[in-house]
């Protein structure tokens, strides 16, 4: 299930000037083209939008019945989120019900009797959206959240913040440590995505030689505060927790669509936890 998985991953990272560009979770970047669409196109249904087989259409059961979304009974609700330059910007969530009877319904019980687990607990398949208006009565996607049935679907948060002067539309779904994100600079040719890669660059560039920084986003960034908090830990680690030397701070500001750092220093920690010998 994916949140079980516990990825940490920052989907920010982009070229500069990439305008109208989607996020999606948890592929990274969706292959379906990011055209404009009437708001109704992201009410429904549309196969090129299942891009995880989240729905798992085309499965078949024991007895040769095959998954359709006919098996799905599809709700959606709406939520504005707020404006920009005249422009909506909604978040749209689609749950997908399995009807009782249905080539998903069997599959479940038949996934049921041979793991043995119960499927009863589990959440519905949702997708969450966060789409803008890129013309009279037209809208674009920048965020695509596809989420299987699991023990929970984190919330998608997401609104518009003013981060000293500059307009961002900030994305977050955050679940345990599982967490991804995206933020886009608002202006009236439309929104860009933030390229962090110059804070990256500078993560890189004060760090001590064999080292990775384990996360530069998600609980390591502090969007409002303009400052990046990210450990270091040495290559390859002894375990998951070991040989954490430190962390990289990076305060940036916001230029155009870009994160440019202002001041970067690396911190060593006082001890590096190091497993004990066996006995």
């Amino acid at each position: 299930m994916r949140i079980a998985a516990a990825i940490l991953v920052l989907f920010a990272l982009s070229p500069a000037g990439a305008q109208w560009q989607r996020v999606s979770v948890p592929s990274g970047q969706s292959k379906a083209p990011n055209t404009p669409h009437p708001l109704a196109y992201f009410l429904h249904f549309s196969p090129e939008r299942n891009i995880n087989s989240s729905l798992c259409l085309g499965c078949k059961t024991d007895t040769g019945r095959k998954v359709t979304i006919a098996d799905y009974a599809v709700k959606s609700s709406q939520r504005l989120i707020g404006e920009s330059f005249g422009r909506k910007i909604i978040e749209v969530d689609l749950t997908f019900d399995i009807k009782p009877g249905s080539a998903m319904s069997q599959l479940r019980r038949e996934w049921k009797r041979q793991s043995r687990a119960s499927f009863e607990d589990l959440t519905l398949a949702e997708w969450q959206s966060i789409v803008m208006q890129s013309a009279p009565n037209l809208y674009r996607e920048l965020y695509f959240s596809s989420n299987p049935p699991s023990n929970s679907i984190p919330p998608v948060e997401a609104g518009i913040m003013d981060i000293e002067g500059v307009p961002l539309l900030a994305v977050r779904e955050t679940y345990g440590r599982w967490c991804a994100e995206g933020y886009w600079v608002l202006n009236r040719n439309g929104p860009s995505l933030l390229d962090f890669s110059p804070v990256q660059n500078a993560i890189t560039d004060i760090s001590p030689p064999n080292t990775k920084a384990i996360q530069t986003g998600c609980w390591a960034l502090s969007i409002s505060n303009l400052e990046v908090n990210a450990p270091v830990q040495e290559v390859p680690p002894k375990c998951a927790a070991c040989g954490v030397l430190g962390t990289a701070v990076v305060k940036f500001k916001i230029e155009n669509d870009r994160a440019i750092p202002v001041s970067s220093v690396f911190e060593p920690s006082a001890s590096v936890f190091e497993p004990s010998a066996p006995k």
